[in-house]
């Protein structure tokens, strides 16, 4: 049997490739129209035999990293041909579409999959978490009185955009949206509920926050209403916006995928009435180590970095395995750049040795250092090679995205 060959899908391929998917992913119905306009540099393609054995599909997006714009690569869907299943083919060529990525200009690869497992041994790791919350509509309502401000049922796109923006600069996770996401997010769609949104103004005039929602009947007839988004940057918007659902449609039952750290269980009046359950949501994988900036801490020489080095184990990515050190590289900036090996091969000073998968959770902010240290994840010199790590990934709010990725 010949040795697979890889590479981007030729046009030829496409047709062949939607047949390939296609009982896979039976949720994308225009897996035709997908294929017809994803760019052949946006494919990766595994053959075997002068077949196309396997094929994913990939997206260029921009993350949003604490308001700094980061080229991220949303991979899927992908899949192998049943008849060559259990040959290891995607695996095993795992570093060369990984490389692929990486020569796309993309620093980090992220994903949503039911297949956490098999993506995990491939370094992707859990990066984010939701708080979903279940309830009736009314139990959302809090225990405060009236929020100050109106809601604005017909808010313009310019300020549910503006509000998206000041929200995400906080957190990791966000991607940047086109007008034509927007006008997708905000559209109804035919088989899938009503589609509707609105804004908190407040009293001075701005916008504080918005919500979207869908409202469907379940096979038994009950409303279920799904909190797509619910996005605020001041006090009265999140109590304003939370009375609106509880009282909008009173009888719906609710799903929220709200952020980890929400605070809607200290201003609700019974948080025991509303079921909340956290789930792990989207997976990161570093893609180019050299070419991912993180926000500066501040001057303190106590919270810099600058100095640390890094031992990185990335067996599938070899281009990120070695030795790093952190270096600020504007006043604003710190990033990795390449340190040489000691000639004994014995680190000295502060240093880290961290493992590729390890780098996603860390950066996002989802996993902390010290619970990586504790675990046993990450193994470090001394204390201060764990201050200045933290140092570098920084601390804050937890990770976030509104919407898939």
């Amino acid at each position: 049997m010949a040795e697979p060959s890889t590479g981007i899908l030729n046009d030829s391929e496409r047709s062949e490739a939607a047949d390939l998917l296609r009982p896979f992913f039976p949720h994308l119905s225009s897996l035709d129209e997908l294929l017809a306009r994803v760019p052949a540099e946006q494919s990766f393609a595994v053959r075997q035999d002068g077949r196309l054995a396997a094929v994913i599909l990939w997206r260029r997006e921009t993350l949003l990293a604490y308001d700094r714009p980061v080229p991220i690569a949303i991979a899927g869907p992908g899949a192998t041909a049943p008849e060559f299943q259990g040959r290891g083919l995607l695996a095993a060529n795992m570093a060369a579409f990984l490389a692929s990525l990486r020569d796309s200009g993309c620093a980090v690869s992220g994903l949503e999959t039911p297949v956490v497992r098999w993506h995990r041994g491939n370094g992707w790791e859990i990066c984010s978490a939701v708080a979903r919350h279940h309830g009736d509509a009314a139990r959302f309502r809090p225990a405060s009185g009236p929020a100050d401000g109106s809601l604005d049922a017909r808010p313009p796109i310019e300020a549910l955009q503006e509000l998206y923006r000041r929200a995400a600069a906080r957190r990791f996770g966000p991607l940047c949206r086109t007008g034509r996401q927007w006008a997708e997010l905000l559209a109804s769609q035919p088989g899938l509920g009503r589609r509707s949104h609105a804004a908190w103004r407040e009293p001075d005039g701005t916008y504080g926050g918005y919500i979207i929602t869908t409202r469907r009947p379940d096979c038994r007839g009950a409303i279920r209403l799904t909190v797509e988004e619910l996005i605020t940057v001041t006090p009265n918007a999140f109590l304003g916006l939370l009375r609106y659902l509880a009282e909008h449609d009173a009888e719906a039952w609710v799903q929220w995928d709200a952020p980890q750290d929400d605070p809607l269980v200290h201003v609700v009046r019974d948080p025991h009435a509303i079921t909340t359950s956290i789930c792990t949501d989207k997976l990161l994988r570093v893609i180019d180590l050299a070419a991912l900036t993180m926000p500066a801490p501040d001057d303190d020489a106590a919270a810099r970095a600058d100095g640390l080095t890094l031992m990185v184990d990335d067996p599938l990515a070899p281009w990120n395995a070695g030795t790093w050190r952190v270096a600020r590289t504007m006043p604003t900036t710190q990033a990795m750049v390449r340190a040489p090996q000691p000639p004994d091969g014995k680190l000295r000073g502060a240093w880290c040795s961290v493992p590729a998968t390890v780098l996603g959770p860390l950066l996002s902010r989802f996993l902390s250092v010290e619970a990586a240290a504790e675990a046993g994840l990450i193994r470090a010199s001394c204390e201060r090679a764990l201050r200045q790590l933290r140092a570098f990934v920084g601390t804050g709010p937890a990770p976030y995205c509104p919407g898939a990725w």
